[in-house]
């Protein structure tokens, strides 16, 4: 996908983008519970496992609200800090000027832009970087 592409997504749509880039899945299947979001150990340190009965889309109260939440964000980088390289990081940071300039001279966005960057330009950022990963 490229900005143009992903600026256009929904809250909802974007939301679960970096849910799975973070390691969210849907298991359509999970005996004794039906269909279910899951994580595992290797985003959070513990094992979580939310029960639901509905459809992926009915159920996104369930994920962390990245287009909306900078705490929730902050976790995703640091999934990304965690499980990348330090080029991924950078490549990250590097979509991130892209998405907060919006058309600016780059030469503007000077690193105070990207310290107030919201929840979701650093969602679109994310999902820029390793959506094709």
């Amino acid at each position: 996908m490229n900005i143009e592409q992903i600026q256009k997504l929904s809250d909802k749509e974007l939301r679960i983008k970096v849910a799975e880039l973070c390691g969210w899945d849907w298991r359509d299947h999970v005996e004794g519970t039906g269909p279910c979001w899951h994580l595992g150990r290797h985003f959070t340190g513990l094992a979580l496992f939310r029960e639901v009965h509905r459809t992926k889309e009915s159920q996104i109260d369930l994920l962390p609200n990245y287009p909306a939440d900078l705490n929730a964000m902050h976790e995703a980088e640091n999934m990304l800090k965690r499980t990348g390289t330090s080029s991924t990081y950078a490549e990250f940071q590097g979509w991130l000027v892209e998405v907060v300039g919006e058309g600016r001279d780059m030469r503007c966005v000077i690193r105070r832009h990207l310290i107030h960057a919201t929840a979701r330009q650093r969602a679109e950022a994310l999902v820029l970087t390793m959506g094709d990963k």
